[in-house]
């Protein structure tokens, strides 16, 4: 029994590594190579794109706070961390929207409606693939 506790803490750090290494990467030359946009106009997009991540960035601290406490209480959540938690949860949702809005003008401005729309389609499959990622080693909560 107690190898197997030690056996999940250790998961668990493991995890907890994963998700801080997800986060960071980098995930610009992705949407440049899929975007197929010519030279002259990869540096427009490059900027608005290294503003916007950097804002997501900040946002995505509150999004590895959330994985990292869902692996470290996931046995029993009592009922205010489990409202703390959907708090956070929604919080973070309502942050990357409101990113996601103040930047629609701005990538308007360097993408066609074509390419922002790929854009948008790709970066839901990255968000869809890190959420996965994220959430694949977390259990889900016991009743308390």
């Amino acid at each position: 029994m107690h190898a197997q506790v030690n056996d999940i803490h250790e998961a668990r750090a493991g995890t907890a590594q994963n998700v801080i290494l997800i986060l960071e990467s980098d995930h610009k030359n992705l949407f440049i190579n899929n975007l197929s946009l010519p030279e002259a106009r990869i540096e427009a997009f490059s900027s608005v794109y290294d503003q916007y991540a950097a804002e997501l960035q900040r946002v995505d601290a509150l999004r590895s706070n959330l994985m990292l406490a869902q692996l470290t209480s996931a046995e029993q959540v009592s009922d205010e961390a489990a409202r703390e938690l959907i708090d956070d949860i929604l919080r973070y949702e309502r942050e990357v929207s409101s990113i996601r809005r103040r930047y629609l003008s701005r990538f308007q401005r360097v993408l066609s409606p074509v390419e922002l729309a790929r854009f948008y389609q790709l970066e839901s499959k990255v968000n869809a693939t890190i959420t996965f990622e994220l959430a694949r080693d977390i259990p889900l909560s016991l009743a308390p």
